[in-house]
């Protein structure tokens, strides 16, 4: 395997050369093609356990976060994946410590997951193809194997393994929830980092002519996508020859169509049309990162995001709502922030007992809601004109 082609790759796609942050991801992804064959097999993950390549590989997958907090906060969502990621290690390093390998090996396959959604919503779209795939010698399966690509930005190489994998019929419920998870991440890089919406039906297509069980689970939101695809390719609008402010403002206008502001819960109809809404912000903050329209562009992104995380980052759309908040405090944008971050907060911890907020999640809304309240002019002193 070509480490340094791979450590070329995400040099591409991180702007800062010699940064403390292009050094943490640089390391950090050497580590994770290191652990993906000991990741894919209890067995060898266990065997492994205890030898000092995966301390080596832990700790320089611990060090991303710094790494992130380093660089100037132009993307809040990257910083609250890093964070995410950070402390999903750190809970595998505990597991190891307690012997508990299979629980440790559990939590960091969740990392190519969170290496994916950073990376599609990152703006640069650059790619390596290297002449040898980084995960050749990984025990994987198909789907596997393009989330990993993509992960490590062989995007190309990810969408010709989907596109082929994606045709093939179901045999099982579990391949067919898998291919269904397939489809969603294969439409995130055709959507998000290609901008393409020829590749996006291809994909939908592919699925659908399968015949499996994947196309009937996916018939809805499949029909529902591929609707919005073909919009958007008569639509014709080229993010890449846009300005900031013309993304931003596409931006706004797929959200406002979707109607996504108006609800708690994701419309997954809705999914390609708010993909290219959050590319699109992501792209116009990275150029323009103090734009006059950037506290609108934080609360953008954290309504669509809500529909197209991921389940491992189901609280990203509130890194962008505290984001808001925190760089706009006692503003109308912040309090608009506020809101639909407390409603989206309270229904996610209500059942059928009732609202049960743990203690630090309701104490951080109490902060944000003090930060988010109008700034009152200070009284004049009695008898003053």
């Amino acid at each position: 395997m070509h480490t340094a082609l791979l450590l070329v790759t995400l040099g591409a796609a991180t702007p800062d050369a010699g940064s403390d942050r292009t050094m943490a991801m640089h390391q950090a992804l050497d580590a994770l093609v290191r652990l993906q064959p000991a990741l894919a097999s209890p067995r060898v993950f266990a065997e492994a356990a205890t030898g000092p390549r995966i301390v080596t590989d832990l700790e320089a997958l611990s060090r991303v976060e710094h790494g992130f907090l380093s660089a100037r906060p132009t993307d809040p969502g990257s910083q609250g994946i890093a964070r995410v990621l950070t402390l999903q290690v750190a809970r595998a390093r505990q597991a190891l410590g307690r012997g508990e390998t299979e629980t440790a090996r559990s939590l960091l396959r969740g990392t190519t997951s969170m290496c994916f959604t950073c990376h599609t919503l990152a703006s640069a779209s650059h790619e390596f193809a290297s002449p040898q795939s980084p995960t050749a010698s990984v025990e994987l399966t198909a789907l596997e194997r393009a989330t990993f690509l993509a992960a490590t930005r062989h995007f190309d190489e990810a969408l010709g393994l989907w596109l082929t994998t994606l045709a093939q019929p179901a045999t099982t419920e579990q391949e067919a929830t898998d291919a269904i998870h397939g489809l969603r991440e294969a439409i995130a890089v055709s959507v998000a980092v290609k901008d393409d919406p020829a590749k996006t039906l291809q994909l939908i297509d592919s699925q659908k002519k399968s015949g499996g069980q994947q196309a009937f689970y996916a018939a809805r939101w499949s029909e529902a996508w591929r609707g919005e695809a073909m919009a958007w390719q008569r639509e014709r609008f080229e993010s890449r020859s846009k300005s900031p402010q013309q993304l931003f403002a596409r931006a706004k206008a797929l959200i406002d169509e979707s109607g996504a502001a108006q609800h708690i819960l994701a419309d997954e109809t809705k999914t390609v049309s708010l993909l290219r809404a959050t590319a699109y912000l992501t792209q116009a903050i990275a150029r323009e990162p103090q734009a006059s329209w950037r506290p609108e562009a934080l609360w953008a992104l954290g309504v669509a995001t809500a529909t197209v995380r991921d389940p491992m980052l189901w609280g990203l759309d509130a890194v962008y709502f505290e984001a808001c908040i925190r760089e706009n405090p006692g503003t109308a944008i912040a309090q608009r922030c506020l809101t639909i971050l407390s409603d989206r907060t309270i229904f996610g911890f209500t059942g059928s007992s009732g609202t049960h907020l743990p203690p630090e999640v309701e104490g951080r809304l109490r902060q944000l809601s003090t930060l988010a309240a109008p700034k009152q002019a200070p009284s004049r002193p009695q008898g003053e004109r």
